[in-house]
């Protein structure tokens, strides 16, 4: 089965039961704490955004750099941003709904502009749409191109458009959910390595993201479009990335402790060393160390 249309129809269930365990999740806090836990709400959209988005961001710069392997999972990629964009502009929704009592600080400097509560959520607002546009008219080229090639091998520089406009819209929507969904929750915490930490992860997890989607694929759709050198080069790039990534969080957190700047530090010692010492390690374990270790080894990328 390779239709991109069916392939998105039957995107809808798990994306549908990842959401319902989410509000799950959302609703047992709620009734625990007696107040809405809007951090795991919070932390829901940042993650699942991001790596939809890390798909697509992954899939066109492959594209774009004329690796021609990577034109089948192509559709995939626009197929799980797309599928996804529903859940991610209800979310979207809501925060702006409760904004004041997610982002209490966005409602109180009533003289900058910056930090205005509309001006904040706008700014949001538009980048996020005008990406989910583009990746929609990606969407529309992918199966286009696959139901005429012929009929699209000349058309090569409507592709290198969208990408290059999709590129720079990435990178804005990244550095706007870094700052303003992310960092900024800490107020007057300032960093500027973060942005870059965020998209660098969102476009490793986007490669991970779509190797499980080509196995899925692959195994339960029985699409014929996923080959061994799919899987290969995919554990090569996972490799490359993951380096890529640590070396990224190295030059954050080296620089952070090497100024000691306490406005700085001090946000990002609590998360080390803080109540969520068990998770910030985990998570430079399963996405630094234990990857390159594993993914060092040939038998384990060509798996």
């Amino acid at each position: 089965m390779s239709d991109p249309r069916k392939i998105s129809a039957l995107l809808i269930a798990p994306l549908g039961v990842i959401a319902a365990v989410g509000i799950a999740a959302w609703l047992v806090s709620f009734a625990a704490f007696d107040k809405p836990a809007w951090g795991i709400f919070l932390a829901n959209f940042l993650f699942f955004t991001s790596i939809t988005q890390g798909i697509l961001g992954l899939a066109v710069i492959l594209r774009y750099t004329s690796a021609k392997w990577s034109a089948n999972f192509f559709r995939l990629a626009t197929t799980a941003a797309v599928a996804f964009f529903p859940v991610a502009l209800g979310m979207l929704v809501i925060l702006f709904v409760f904004r004041n009592s997610i982002f209490y600080w966005a409602a109180e400097p009533v003289h900058n502009a910056w930090f205005n509560s509309y001006f904040f959520m706008g700014r949001n607002a538009i980048i996020f749409l005008a990406f989910y546009a583009v990746a929609k008219m990606l969407h529309n080229y992918g199966i286009q191109e696959q139901e005429s090639p012929l009929g699209h091998r000349g058309d090569k520089s409507r592709l290198l458009r969208l990408g290059f406009f999709l590129l720079v819209l990435f990178v804005a929507e990244q550095t706007m959910l870094a700052w303003d969904f992310g960092m900024i929750i800490n107020r007057h915490w300032a960093d500027s390595q973060f942005a870059p930490l965020f998209g660098i992860a969102s476009v490793y997890g986007g490669a991970a993201a779509i190797v499980l989607l080509m196995a899925f694929a692959r195994r339960f759709l029985k699409s014929i479009n996923f080959k061994d050198e799919h899987f290969h080069n995919m554990g090569q790039l996972l490799l490359g990335l993951g380096i890529f990534w640590i070396y990224a969080w190295y030059i954050q957190f080296f620089s952070i402790w090497f100024a000691n700047l306490p406005e700085e530090f001090e946000p990002l010692y609590h998360r080390i060393f803080g109540g969520y010492m068990g998770s910030y390690f985990s998570f430079v374990i399963l996405m630094g160390i234990f990857p390159f270790l594993a993914l060092i080894l040939k038998k384990v990328r060509e798996s």
